[in-house]
């Protein structure tokens, strides 16, 4: 039908690799920024991300939060400040990702945030006040085109 767009959305890439954190801890796992993750076609242009935390062990605390945040690449290097567990707020952050109490595995999902700088990288912390968990966090680019 003319006039109508579709959502297009590529295929899920670890931006953050799998690490263990403790309580309110950022997990210290190799990060890759989007430009090289998303490297398929323009995907890393795509003007949003979608996030999943992985959960791949640990027990996880009723209505636990995962948050993300952004280390922006303002001069090019992707050298900005890496937040530790007492200065969250050196980093952006973008959004959590609540869990419920169950064990691992589990996943959960933060949808359409802004790609505004394809060369950041992006980190997990841990807000979980009595349990060490292990996760992953992959992200996908999402855009809308025409419908043919």
């Amino acid at each position: 039908m003319s006039g109508e767009t579709l959502n297009e959305r590529g295929v899920w890439a670890t931006i953050q690799a799998s690490s263990a954190a403790a309580t309110t801890e950022v997990f210290d796992g190799s990060k890759t920024n989007i430009s090289t993750a998303l490297s398929t076609g323009q995907e890393s242009n795509y003007p949003l991300l979608d996030f999943k935390v992985e959960i791949t062990s640990g027990t996880i605390g009723d209505g636990i939060a995962i948050s993300i945040y952004r280390i922006p690449s303002a001069d090019g290097s992707d050298a900005a400040a890496t937040p530790d567990d007492t200065s969250v707020y050196k980093a952006q952050y973008v959004g959590s990702v609540i869990f419920m109490d169950e064990t691992a595995p589990q996943y959960s999902y933060l949808f359409g945030v802004d790609n505004s700088d394809p060369s950041a990288v992006y980190q997990m912390r841990n807000d979980d006040p009595t349990n060490t968990l292990t996760a992953t966090l992959k992200a996908r680019a999402r855009t809308y085109k025409a419908a043919s």
